[in-house]
């Protein structure tokens, strides 16, 4: 063991309590105050949204009531992977506010842990499986609070504890703004597809889609016909899961599927595909470039493949149907009352396109290239960070590595 670290059971570092149990002689009285529950927390942020109010007397009031610093942990749930998440209360809502017994309360013992070091060790918690290993329980898992409170923890001393935070909190800052950036980029983008547009009315040329693509959607297979690897003339699918909200092709999991020769128009570089059929109508109408790993694929029922005349043109109408005023149109248009909508292909044709000079479409392409770059990149950053916030949480709270003590002086320097 580390230089002052020390194994002990949770209860002996964190108190620990569950939550008041929900009945409906509490739902009124003379002291109904908001509670949180289950529903209310997430993976380190809450969601408050929802927030229901159930009576607790003064008395239960100081056994329930939250404290800024409080670590929220669901202690029941029907997913074993959602089991354990976390969140800390920081006063987000003014007022006393409780908590029911789907929720675990952690909270730090002065002068044995701090708020943070609760906060990051129940992330870490839930992450490494700690609450799931010693859960009871099969359609509904509970943690339960007596094996909480039996669960170890490998505790560092108090400034140990706060290097580990500060390190921490420091990678946090920086997905925060590298988010808020990607954040900005997509609004900035967002922005300037319905704007060209608007300007363009009127003032341009037009031409329907039909004019400047081909397009039909793809032959049927049921998933049975798929095989994770190539056979006798088959060809290689796009289906429904390719075609995530991401706005990007996935093409991490590809299938096989025989039989389709001769009714499959295959992918090319400049082909875009069309959701054409989706339960969720928001859904109905998303654009994708294919991207080089798909040239060459088929393409489902559900899609659209759309085929440029001009291969050049390819762009500017990826990034016309993007702009959020066309795919509220091919949402508005899809047909269905309920269960999956679709659009049809004849009102795609008919869709009116602005067609202004050459170099105006250039540099709408231009401009909403380089803002989607910046987009990408942001995200790219945030996925290699959080990747390295869950080694670096790793590390540090399983013994892997300890913070120096001259990360102390370093930081008194920085201040």
């Amino acid at each position: 063991m580390r230089n002052g670290w020390r194994p002990c059971p949770l209860s002996e570092a964190i108190d620990i309590t569950i939550g008041r149990q929900r009945s409906p002689k509490h739902q009124t009285g003379e002291h109904v105050v908001p509670y949180l529950r289950a529903a209310n927390v997430k993976d380190a942020r809450l969601l408050l949204n929802d927030v229901l109010t159930m009576n607790f007397t003064p008395i239960e009031q100081e056994t329930f009531a939250l404290r800024n610093g409080d670590v929220l942990v669901t202690e029941g749930c029907g997913s074993i992977g959602e089991l354990g998440a976390s969140a800390m209360w920081r006063a987000d809502l003014p007022g006393t506010v409780c908590f029911q017994n789907t929720l675990l309360r952690l909270r730090a013992r002065p002068g044995v842990t701090i708020p943070g070091f609760v906060e990051q060790w129940s992330r870490w918690a839930h992450r490494a499986g700690v609450w799931a290993t010693i859960a009871s329980g099969t359609n509904i898992f509970h943690i339960g609070l007596n094996r909480a409170k039996r669960a170890e923890i490998d505790l560092p001393p108090i400034a140990e504890q706060r290097r580990i935070v500060d390190l921490l909190v420091a990678v946090d800052d920086a997905l925060a703004a590298t988010r808020k950036t990607g954040t900005a980029a997509q609004a900035a983008l967002m922005s300037h597809l319905n704007q060209r547009l608007v300007n363009w009315q009127g003032t341009s040329d037009t031409a329907t889609l039909g004019e400047l693509v081909e397009m039909g959607s793809g032959p049927s297979w049921k998933s049975a016909d798929e095989s994770p690897t190539p056979v006798a003339d088959s060809v290689r699918v796009i289906g429904i899961t390719n075609t995530p909200a991401s706005g990007e092709l996935d093409m991490t999991n590809e299938v096989y599927v025989a039989g389709l020769s001769g009714r499959a128009r295959l992918l090319d570089p400049h082909s875009l595909i069309l959701i054409r059929t989706n339960g969720n109508r928001e859904r109905i109408g998303n654009v994708y470039k294919v991207t080089p790993d798909a040239v060459g694929a088929a393409y489902s029922a559900f899609q659209i493949g759309l085929f440029p005349h001009e291969p050049g043109d390819s762009p500017f109408v990826y990034w016309f149907l993007k702009a959020p005023s066309v795919q509220r149109s091919m949402t508005d248009a899809a047909s269905g009352t309920t269960g999956l909508g679709n659009i049809a292909i004849r009102w795609l044709r008919d869709l009116d396109v602005p067609w202004p000079q050459p170099d105006e479409r250039d540099s709408f392409v231009a401009t909403a290239e380089s803002i989607a770059n910046v987009e990408r990149e942001a995200s790219r950053q945030m996925d290699a960070m959080t990747r390295l916030r869950s080694a670096l949480l790793s590390d540090l709270l399983s013994g892997a590595h300890e913070i120096p003590e001259s990360y102390d002086a370093l930081l008194e320097s920085a201040s």
